[in-house]
């Protein structure tokens, strides 16, 4: 590779047909001068300089090279610019991801904040869900992306990538701001996440604050974030997956000094129902007897996620479901 400054010594002789006059407007010793020229002529393979009485000039393998050096040191100096740019967020390019939810909601604002501070970066973002981002991640499609993870789906993100995980940070964050009738308004200092001052005011009209729920049933974080801040869980999975996760959540809870009890417990479960049972569909009094299973697991609520949506399966949840479950 051609070294730049050997580079700008040879435009310098060149220009001046003198190595003492290149030396001089370079402020080097005629000797540094020549020796650089002499390097130069051994990286190339080729003299490039024809001593001559009265001076020297190129010869055509240093006319060649003489055509191009300009452009050469102009290039280099531009990446050297645009390089310094980058490095001081000033210039260059952000390549982000979401998934559809952060993308309609947090990702537009946390690129209005970023723009708002460097202007002279180039954002993008793309969409997608995790299995199709997380792999775009690793062939480095992007620099920075924002997904979720369910227990057991977690990505292997490899050399060179990071893995930031927000959730704890942010109950902390919620705890303080409902802390009081303004929030502590003390520093935050999180995993992650900092703040200057934690201000909540107007506070929230719900007392003594808004429940959180925390979804998932990672047993070794997840459930444990739940028992430590949160109101209410979403675990997924059938009746014995369930019982065994919330004999975990009790454990996290006895080790934290919570009552397990004051979480409210529900599980979301998929519904193909037709009143008959009809076209591979559950009937009815099939998925009470499944919701039955889950409340002995220790469910408190169903949420319901239908297949389709439509006013005859609506009305078998609502006349031929519900009541029942009320007996449960």
């Amino acid at each position: 590779m051609l070294n730049p400054t050997r580079l700008t010594v040879f435009r310098e002789v060149v220009a001046h047909g003198s190595f003492s006059q290149a030396a001089d407007a370079l402020s080097y010793s005629q000797s540094a001068v020549s020796q650089a020229i002499a390097t130069l002529e051994g990286e190339v393979g080729a003299p490039l300089i024809e001593r001559r009485r009265g001076g020297v000039r190129p010869t055509a393998a240093g006319a060649a090279l003489a055509g191009h050096v300009g452009g050469i040191l102009a290039q280099m100096e531009t990446a050297e610019a645009e390089i310094a740019a980058i490095a001081a967020g000033h210039g260059g390019r952000l390549r982000t991801a979401s998934f559809p939810t952060a993308g309609a909601t947090l990702m537009p604002r946390a690129i209005a904040g970023f723009r708002a501070s460097h202007p002279g970066v180039d954002v993008t973002l793309a969409e997608g869900e995790p299995e199709e981002i997380a792999p775009r991640l690793r062939a480095g499609e992007f620099d920075l992306v924002t997904l979720f993870e369910f227990e057991g789906v977690g990505e292997r993100l490899g050399a060179g990538l990071r893995r930031f995980e927000l959730l704890e940070d942010t109950l902390r964050m919620a705890q303080g701001m409902w802390t009081g009738e303004r929030g502590t308004e003390a520093a935050f200092d999180g995993h992650h996440v900092h703040a200057t001052r934690l201000l909540n005011s107007p506070a929230p009209l719900t007392k003594p604050h808004p429940p959180i729920m925390v979804g998932g049933g990672g047993e070794k974080k997840t459930l444990r974030l739940v028992a430590q801040y949160a109101d209410a869980c979403n675990v997924f999975g059938g009746p014995e997956t369930v019982h065994r996760k919330y004999a975990i959540l009790a454990e996290h809870c006895a080790a934290v000094g919570r009552p397990y009890d004051e979480i409210e417990r529900s599980n979301l479960q998929g519904v193909d129902l037709t009143p008959e049972g009809a076209r591979g569909a559950s009937a009815p009094n099939l998925l009470v007897d499944r919701f039955g299973d889950l409340a002995d697991a220790g469910v408190q609520h169903i949420i319901l996620s239908p297949h389709q949506v439509d006013p005859a399966t609506v009305e078998a949840i609502g006349s031929a479901i519900i009541p029942q479950l009320r007996d449960l």
